[in-house]
């Protein structure tokens, strides 16, 4: 078996952001229950975990390693499913005035 490409990898992560993205606005909307959204959160939180696992098998794996580490972080701090739907959770806080 051949290991992951890079680029398809890549293509997976900024999918499952968007995908993670949508789930904050259409959560934030109020269009999901609670069930449903923790659900689908901790799916992408899987799935974002297995992309990155599977960069181990790259060239890269260091940086899919480093990946991993601030995904983990990102989870535990802020509660976002992947990195780039942290920094989105991010500029809405900061752009309603910051945490007081």
């Amino acid at each position: 078996m051949r290991p992951p490409r890079t680029s398809h990898l890549i293509a997976g992560v900024l999918l499952l952001s968007a995908l993670a993205i949508v789930l904050i606005e259409l959560g934030s909307a109020g269009y999901l229950s609670m069930q449903t959204h923790a659900v689908l959160a901790y799916a992408i939180v899987f799935f974002n975990a297995a992309l990155a696992v599977a960069g181990f098998w790259t060239r890269h794996s260091a940086g899919w390693a480093v990946y991993l580490t601030i995904s983990v972080a990102d989870l535990v701090l802020i509660g976002a499913a992947t990195p780039l739907s942290g920094v989105w959770t991010l500029a809405k806080v900061l752009a309603a005035g910051g945490v007081s």
